[in-house]
């Protein structure tokens, strides 16, 4: 009995898988597996789903800051094309009305450019029988509207005429509409009418 009495005392032992202390560790291992890799998974998911909304998000600002740069490119060339549309039909002298008419029907298209062209001549002689001589300044434009390759810019302008007639450094003002039109890369004249 003396040998059952030892046996006892010492704590019993029992056979479990290799490489595992504790059955029920087997039982919740799956568990434990399970709930680390959601974790992971929803982790990872949320990260993804992340950077898509960062990179919709950079994507969209990238168009939308393209869109802006480029119609405000396209304002300053309208307003700069405009601007010398004006001076340079307020701009004219005798000495040189031939090259002063060829520059304005370089710069202009349609039914302008056919309208100035078939008046050419006449206008020519007129400014060189009067001795005229313009200098056409602008005091103010801006763009009335704008779309795609069109624009109308409104314009203020200021001469200074001096003539046969005696006019000598007389003020002019001039308030002029401007329409126009990008042409294989050109902006070009296409309307002008006087605003009242």
């Amino acid at each position: 009995m003396a040998d059952n009495e030892n046996d006892a005392d010492e704590p019993e032992l029992t056979a479990h898988p290799v490489g595992t202390d504790d059955p029920a560790s087997t039982d919740q291992a799956p568990t434990v597996l399970r709930q680390l890799f959601s974790r992971r998974v929803l982790g990872s998911a949320a990260a993804a789903t992340l950077i898509v909304a960062l990179a919709a998000a950079t994507a969209t600002l990238t168009v939308h800051h393209h869109t802006v740069a480029r119609e405000q490119s396209d304002r300053s060339a309208f307003l700069q094309a405009a601007r010398q549309a004006v001076i340079d039909l307020t701009t004219i002298s005798a000495g040189s009305s031939d090259a002063d008419v060829a520059r304005i029907l370089a710069a202009s298209t349609g039914t302008f450019h056919d309208d100035f062209d078939s008046r050419a001549a006449a206008f020519t002689s007129v400014v060189q029988q009067a001795h005229v001589s313009t200098t056409g300044t602008v005091t103010a434009a801006g763009i009335e509207s704008m779309s795609g390759d069109h624009a109308k810019v409104l314009v203020a302008a200021t001469s200074k005429v001096t003539n046969a007639a005696g006019a000598q450094d007389e003020p002019r003002v001039w308030r002029l509409r401007v329409a126009l039109e990008r042409t294989q890369g050109h902006i070009l004249v296409s309307n002008v009418d006087f605003v009242p």
